[in-house]
């Protein structure tokens, strides 16, 4: 996939400027083997997960969780969409190394495949005496009760992220990086009755 990569960017340097129709093939195609090699990128991380080591270490959400906005904020603002925080500080939790910003990614990722032009994305995280939770929380068509469990299946996408970009297998690897680290994955509906998720991951404190 890497040399295919390679060849359709030469070709996409060697087309000519009306050459339009071939030039937007090159694209697509290029954008294509992107998602093949993400795809299979990911299923190597789930490979990993699966006979790797589950040995966890503690981390700061509260620090991840301001980074991880940061690192999303031009998107989300070029996609007229706010992110924004509501975040305990010194929240502390037992994970697996670099889990945490995966899982974050990964939840911020399909916030912005589903919100709405001019709406809100909240990263929250709340620590009670044994356990810290981490929600992204979005305003988008939501998933129906059945359909919550499925999105954690490999390869299953919902009617809003069809025509997106996505390989399906990034709240699978959420699923198993949760659970690796001894926590929960999970995806609700928002407390305040209106349209949206609430994607959340659950760990223990420390």
């Amino acid at each position: 996939l890497t040399a295919l990569r390679l060849r359709l960017e030469q070709a996409q340097e060697l087309v000519p400027p009306d050459a339009s129709v071939l030039a937007d093939t090159l694209d697509a195609s290029r954008a294509e083997a992107d998602r093949l090699q993400e795809m299979v990128e990911q299923l190597l991380a789930l490979a990993r997960l699966e006979g790797g080591s589950t040995a966890t270490m503690s981390v700061n959400a509260s620090e991840i969780a301001h980074s991880r906005m940061e690192m999303w904020e031009s998107l989300a603002a070029e996609r007229g969409v706010r992110i924004s925080g509501r975040i305990a500080e010194h929240a502390s939790c037992a994970v697996i190394d670099g889990a945490l910003e995966q899982i974050v990614d990964n939840y911020i990722d399909n916030a912005l495949t589903v919100a709405p032009e001019g709406s809100e994305i909240v990263v929250s995280v709340v620590r009670s005496e044994n356990h810290v939770v981490i929600d992204v929380i979005d305003a988008g068509p939501g998933l129906q009760p059945e359909q919550r469990d499925k999105a954690f299946e490999r390869f299953w996408r919902g009617a809003a992220t069809t025509n997106s970009a996505g390989t399906g297998l990034g709240l699978a690897i959420v699923l198993q990086l949760a659970t690796a680290s001894g926590g929960t994955a999970e995806l609700l509906p928002r407390s305040d009755g209106s349209s949206g998720l609430v994607a959340r991951v659950t760990f223990s404190a420390r």
